[in-house]
C-alpha cells in the first residue's frame, strides 16, 4: 500500500499529456510482446488462445484510444464560499484502470476495433 500511495502522489502531479505518453508507451510494450502476453493469459487463466489474443488486442487498442479521451469539467457552483466541479465522463479513467484486467468487457462499451486489429503480428 505504501508503494501505491507513493506512486499515486507522483502520478497525480503529471499532466494529462504526460500520462497519455506513458499509456502510449505501455501500449507499445504490450504490442511488442503481444504473443507472450496472450500465452501468459492462456497459462494463467486457462483462456483459449484466440480469446487470450483478442483480450491482449483489446488492451492494446485501449492504450491507443484512451489518451485521446479527455475529461471535461463543468462548474456546478462558483461563488466566494463554494466551488464545485463535476467530471463529465469517467469512462477514460475506467478504461485506463482496467485496460489489461477486463478489456473484453470494458472496451467493448466503446466502439470496438476492427477484426484486423487482432491479427497476429508477423
Amino acid at each position: 500500500m505504501s508503494a501505491a500511495k507513493a506512486a499515486f502522489r507522483s502520478w497525480s502531479k503529471l499532466s494529462f499529456d504526460e500520462r497519455a505518453g506513458y499509456l502510449l508507451r505501455f501500449g507499445d510494450a504490450l504490442e511488442a510482446n503481444r504473443d507472450e502476453f496472450a500465452e501468459l493469459l492462456t497459462k494463467e487463466a486457462g483462456k483459449p488462445p484466440p480469446a487470450a489474443a483478442g483480450e491482449v488486442g483489446l488492451a492494446i487498442w485501449g492504450t491507443r484510444v484512451t489518451p485521446h479521451m479527455r475529461l471535461k469539467e463543468t462548474t456546478l457552483t462558483d461563488n466566494a464560499e463554494v466551488k464545485g466541479k463535476k467530471l463529465v465522463s469517467l469512462l477514460p479513467v475506467v478504461i485506463t484502470s482496467c485496460c489489461f484486467v477486463f478489456p473484453r468487457f470494458i472496451l467493448n462499451w466503446v466502439s470496438p476495433p476492427p477484426p484486423s486489429f487482432f491479427a497476429k503480428s508477423q
